[in-house]
């Protein structure tokens, strides 16, 4: 039996569309939810191991936490602004250009720069200067949050618990039976679902949304060990979750 992703991609689209949805973590709940009917007792390995346990509240916190970043971002955009004019404009001025960087309204981001900065204290001034520039210049906000979403998205499956029904050849009975080593591509579901949540209209962005799943859980990798025919341990490697 496969995963139900027509139903995942039709109730997200309903959730999208709904003006109801007061907050991220309601939304966030939500789409978790949805997710999970359409993964619990719905989708399998190949070998036809179904899974039986899983967490939603992973993927819930993955989702909320890539939202909330993204809202913070837009809403200090302009700030974000102002502090690179202004590290322009202190640029020859290493505590200057330090105490705009730490102005930035990421959470930890300050602390993140102090510790930078201690890392390369032994580094010459104009170098440091020139470290930090380019280190402000190449941050990729979106990219980082959908990380965190893709990977908590990543440990709903590491931790899922499968039927260890039907043993996997050449097995005859489970011993552990389905283990999860590998969660697959964390990347190409990260930058899959950021192009999702770009997308113009709610059905584009669910539709999206369904095909980073179903690419992604492709990804997954495992072993499933069992007891063979004359009674010793067996281990069959298994790929994709269906």
């Amino acid at each position: 039996m496969p995963a139900n992703l027509a139903l995942f991609e039709q109730q997200l689209s309903t959730l999208l569309n709904s003006k109801s949805v007061k907050s991220t973590d309601e939304f966030a709940d939500r789409f978790s939810t949805i997710l999970d009917l359409s993964i619990r007792f719905q989708a399998s390995t190949l070998f036809g191991n179904i899974v039986i346990s899983t967490n939603k509240d992973l993927v819930k916190n993955g989702i909320k936490l890539a939202l909330d970043i993204g809202y913070k971002v837009e809403k200090y955009k302009l700030q974000l602004n102002n502090t690179l004019s202004e590290i322009q404009e202190t640029s020859n001025d290493l505590q200057q250009l330090s105490a705009a960087l730490e102005k930035i309204p990421i959470p930890g981001f300050s602390a993140y720069i102090k510790s930078y900065l201690k890392k390369i204290q032994d580094v010459p001034t104009d170098e440091k200067i020139a470290q930090l520039q380019n280190f402000i210049k190449t941050i990729q906000i979106e990219d980082l949050m959908w990380f965190l979403a893709a990977s908590q998205i990543s440990l709903y499956y590491l931790t899922a618990k499968f039927s260890p029904i039907p043993p996997n050849p050449p097995s005859v009975s489970p011993s552990l039976g389905v283990v999860v080593t590998s969660p697959g591509n964390v990347l190409l579901l990260a930058a899959a679902l950021k192009s999702a949540f770009k997308s113009k209209t709610a059905n584009e962005t669910a539709t999206k949304c369904k095909l980073a799943i179903d690419t992604y859980t492709k990804t997954i990798s495992g072993i499933y060990t069992g007891i063979s025919p004359v009674g010793s341990p067996s281990i069959t490697p298994w790929i994709g979750i269906f």
